[in-house]
């Protein structure tokens, strides 16, 4: 599985129905304002920026970074923690 951070800054003044779409059929997780967490299998940076820019116009930026390791955060939307720990489990002690 790859895992992705996707960050968007788009122009407010616009709506974007095709990106949300395209997010929720990638199923991603929104774990922030313009943030946000994707796996795909056997993808490729290059690939889902390619995919994704077909919804967003020339303005709008857009930033895919590939990981492999736990990211660190501090206080994200609520569902990244348990995203997180489904892809990367810790041995924590209560």
């Amino acid at each position: 599985m790859a895992y992705f951070a996707v960050s968007c800054q788009l122009d407010n003044s616009k709506e974007y129905p095709a990106l949300w779409q395209a997010f929720t059929q990638l199923g991603a997780l929104r774990a922030m304002s313009d943030l946000y967490l994707v796996d795909l299998d056997g993808a490729a940076a290059d690939r889902l920026c390619a995919y994704l820019c077909q919804f967003i116009d020339e303005e709008d930026f857009l930033f895919v970074v590939p990981f492999h390791t736990r990211p660190s955060k501090q206080r994200c939307y609520r569902g990244t923690e348990a995203w997180l720990d489904e892809r990367f489990p810790t041995n924590r002690t209560p």
